[in-house]
């Protein structure tokens, strides 16, 4: 960008976007900033609102946000766009986070991933694609309700600075939900584009136990950059590893490697280390560790509080970031 152009894209991101009553930056929704060839400033904004009265309202407001930075001839377009079909269009990397089999730490794993992305500076938000068994909400202390908008529009819950959806956000939590495969999949596609995600580095998507129609869903749908595996050294999960790997390099989905959760325990008393499982994940040829984790009870403390251990201190802490390090490192900005 012409570094001309700079304070004047400052100066116009704060704007509120009439209808969805957020900053007209975080919602990508200035599409074209540029000097004519006279001298003119052309300005291209996308708004969801179609209302005269709060388009007229929003030109002044960009006037007098532009007038410290410049004051010269203003070219202004304001475009109606329908959000529903620009819910990824600020997203650059999408990052999914699956198993294959249930229990082995994959929700942590996926919060403190992007936690850790977070505290690297990414802006991030996260999927929780575990539409009938939701965890996100609680591993991040979030209990309010996103924001349903005009046109079944969601507005992402802001928790700690990551961006979340989830089911456990939408129903109670005492709820059961006895949903069948066409509604799963409808609802997980509303996640992903009917949602104001904004700009984002990165979204991390939390996938669902097993090989099913989310997975599916997710594979016909959704152009992913990349998936974490999470496995813990135990030939019971190593199965369900193995198919789950098999599936998205089926669909052409790149593996960025594994992680191996719950691998070790340190004694709090004498300090040994010890390996808790007979098996090790390395018996999946061909993958790069990502990490290998501890059976860590900060973590699972963390979890419980709703405080993603990625932000916290110590060596657990320390692989989580560097688990973050690496995927970026893999699927730079």
């Amino acid at each position: 960008m012409n570094p001309k152009l700079t304070p004047i894209l400052q100066a116009l991101s704060p704007l509120i976007e009439p209808k969805l009553k957020w900053q007209i930056g975080e919602l990508n929704l200035i599409k074209e900033i540029r000097f004519e060839e006279d001298g003119s400033l052309y300005v291209r904004i996308d708004l969801i609102s179609d209302s005269e009265e709060e388009k007229q309202a929003f030109t002044q407001a960009v006037e007098q946000a532009l007038a410290p930075v410049y004051s010269g001839r203003l070219i202004l377009n304001l475009f109606k766009v329908h959000v529903a079909l620009n819910g990824l269009e600020g997203v650059k990397r999408v990052v999914l986070v699956g198993s294959g089999k249930g229990g082995v730490g994959k929700s942590t794993i996926a919060v403190n991933l992007a936690a850790g992305l977070q505290r690297l500076g990414y802006a991030v938000g996260v999927i929780d694609a575990d539409i009938q068994g939701p965890s996100q909400p609680t591993l991040l202390g979030c209990k309010d309700k996103p924001q349903v908008l005009s046109n079944e529009m969601l507005l992402p819950l802001e928790a700690q600075g990551l961006k979340l959806i989830s089911t456990g956000s939408l129903v109670d939590p005492n709820q059961a939900l006895a949903w069948r495969g066409q509604l799963v999949s409808g609802t997980l596609l509303q996640f992903i584009r009917n949602t104001a995600w904004g700009k984002l580095d990165y979204l991390v998507i939390d996938l669902p136990p097993g090989t099913g129609e989310v997975q599916l869903t997710l594979a016909a749908e959704l152009k992913a950059d990349g998936l974490v595996l999470v496995s813990m050294p135990q030939e019971v999960v190593l199965g369900d590893v193995r198919r789950s790997l098999d599936l998205f390099q089926e669909k052409q989905i790149p593996i960025l490697g594994l992680v191996e959760n719950m691998a070790s325990y340190q004694c709090p008393d004498c300090g040994s280390i010890r390996e808790l499982f007979p098996h090790s994940s390395t018996a999946l040829k061909g993958l790069e560790h990502l990490a290998k984790l501890p059976l860590d009870p900060a973590l699972a403390l963390a979890s419980d509080q709703g405080h993603p251990l990625a932000w916290g201190e110590g060596a657990t802490a320390e692989a989580l970031v560097d688990l973050a390090k690496k995927v970026a490192a893999k699927l730079p900005i």
